[in-house]
Order: structure tokens, then C-alpha cells, then sequence
């Protein structure tokens, strides 16, 4: 299984730092609805679901029939024989949105800083 992480800030982290982040994610005990999620997020979430049908998003738990989410970011689960479909369509979308993404399995860190000239890649 393929694990990804997805969140706005503005500098894109180094890769200890996005794990450190991908832990957090995991491990958040105040979840949201995805209403609850910074607009990207919403957004994000919107995209996959048209782009990426074979990619989870994993939700944290769940509260009156509706799945909760960190504000810390999302985490996207699909089986590794799909990635060459879903994986540059979750980072096309994440690009156009400014949220950086976080390869566990690569180990690698992409993203677009605030400063719209700055795109950095961290392995």
C-alpha cells in the first residue's frame, strides 16, 4: 500500500520534518468533518474523488455517519499497482492547490513555498 500525505504551510519541510507531520496527521485527537478542513484541503479532497477514484483518503474516525479529518492534513492510501494512474493525478491536483506532498515510500517531500518562484523537492 501506497501512503501519502497532503497539507498546506508556507516553506516545504525537509523529510523529517514531513514525517513528523505524517505522524501528527495519524494521530490527531480533534478531528473535523471535511467542512472543518482549510478550503485546499476541501478542495483537494473534492479533486480525488473525480481524479483518483482508486485512491483512499483515509478518514480518522468517523461521528454521525460523516468521515473526520485532521486540520494537520490528509493522508491518502491506493495499492502500489495503481500507481502510475493515481499518483500524478493526487500530485497534479496538490500542485495546482499549493499543498505539498509527502512520499512515505520514497521518502520524499514536494511542494510549492509561498514564494511562487520557489519549488523545492526534498529526498
Amino acid at each position: 500500500m501506497r501512503e501519502l500525505a497532503f497539507w498546506s504551510e508556507p516553506q516545504v519541510p525537509d523529510v523529517p520534518a514531513a514525517e513528523a507531520r505524517f505522524q501528527r496527521i495519524l494521530a490527531d485527537g480533534d478531528l473535523v468533518p471535511l467542512s472543518g478542513l482549510d478550503q485546499r484541503l476541501q478542495d483537494f479532497v473534492d479533486r480525488i474523488g473525480e481524479r483518483a477514484p482508486l485512491a483512499e483518503i483515509v478518514a480518522l474516525g468517523h461521528a454521525g455517519g460523516e468521515p473526520l479529518y485532521s486540520r494537520w492534513g490528509i493522508v491518502v492510501r491506493f495499492p502500489e499497482e495503481v500507481t502510475k494512474q493515481v499518483h500524478p493525478r493526487l500530485g497534479s491536483a496538490a500542485v495546482k492547490l499549493r499543498l505539498h506532498t509527502y512520499d512515505r515510500t520514497r521518502g520524499s517531500v514536494f511542494g510549492v513555498s509561498e514564494d511562487p518562484g520557489i519549488s523545492t523537492r526534498s529526498s
